[in-house]
């Protein structure tokens, strides 16, 4: 595993349309309180997030090592899994729906979201901002974190000391776009159009994840099995 791969599969799992709606909603919420409160309260969620996830990771190495995952099954995993959502997202990623800030019914993570209150969550203060990220770190985001068990599959070898440092890069890549957001919020002092073009689009992002999928698979059996 290089540091080139570890990005590349944090980038493909830090694409959650689900999320990002969920987090302009907390931003939407936060817009008449002044910039330092909202730079305060996204500092504090995305720290959440990053704490959460990086605990979800931790669990996943210990559990995956115990199970001793052959690549060459993870890759038939990844592959069908790409196939699947490419089936089950093609023939609705061909009309694209109106951005809007919303919980999607048909998309599991969402409903989890709205089954558990999230949407429509306006954090205060810090505290109650970074246990929000917490909680939507281990609970919404294993809902799409197949990256997340590709790399823990392919780090199961790796020390924990190296496993830290590379999955702290991880992490880090992985909470980029909720800090560009929160960039772009502070600056503009409006929705981002860029992430409501991707949550917009949600059917050709999973599209497009199927695709990353395979071609993943097809690494994986590349580069362990035909060097």
């Amino acid at each position: 595993m290089d540091i080139f791969t570890v990005i590349m599969l944090a980038l493909i799992d830090s694409v959650d349309p689900c999320i990002f709606a969920l987090y302009l909603g907390i931003l939407a919420s936060l817009a008449t309180t002044g910039i330092r409160a909202v730079l305060t309260i996204s500092a504090s969620f995305i720290l959440g997030v990053f704490v959460g996830y990086f605990s979800f990771g931790l669990l996943l190495k210990n559990v995956l090592t115990l199970l001793s995952i052959d690549r060459r099954f993870l890759a038939l995993v990844l592959m069908l899994y790409g196939l699947l959502v490419i089936y089950t997202s093609l023939p609705r990623a061909i009309r694209p729906r109106e951005a809007r800030l919303e919980c999607r019914q048909d998309d599991l993570p969402c409903r989890l979201a709205s089954a558990m209150g999230l949407y429509g969550a306006s954090p205060r203060n810090s505290l109650v901002a970074g246990i929000l990220g917490f909680v939507t770190a281990i609970t919404l985001l294993p809902c799409t974190s197949g990256m997340y068990v590709v790399y823990n599959v392919l780090m199961q070898e790796v020390g924990l000391m190296l496993w830290i440092l590379y999955t702290f890069i991880y992490n880090f890549v992985f909470v980029l776009p909720l800090i560009l957001i929160s960039a772009i919020f502070v600056l503009t002092a409006s929705i981002p159009t860029v992430s409501l073009f991707i949550i917009s689009r949600t059917e050709q992002v999973k599209v497009l994840g199927g695709v990353i999928a395979i071609l993943v698979s097809l690494y994986i059996l590349w580069t362990y099995y035909y060097p």
